[in-house]
């Protein structure tokens, strides 16, 4: 069974999430970098009767949306 409609929609959704993930970075000032550049989308699969895809980007991204500031830094919250 092929599923081209939803297809194009998931790749659709795929680009606005990391066309969003970018511009939150640029607004936090902290765009521009590595981290932006690292920011993609695999293409839409199906494997198992379900459509899948992935948002890839560098590992410390985590680090950065909690609000860690450099290496042995301190989360915003103070923890």
């Amino acid at each position: 069974m092929t599923y081209e409609n939803l297809k194009d929609a998931l790749a659709e959704v795929r680009d606005l999430i990391v066309m969003e993930s970018k511009e939150n970075l640029i607004a936090a000032k902290k765009g521009g970098g590595a981290l932006e550049e690292s920011i993609k989308g695999t293409p839409v699969t199906e494997e198992n009767n379900t459509l899948k895809f992935q948002i890839l980007m560098e590992d410390y991204a985590t680090f950065v949306d909690k609000g860690v500031k450099g290496a042995g830094g301190e989360i915003k919250s103070g923890k």
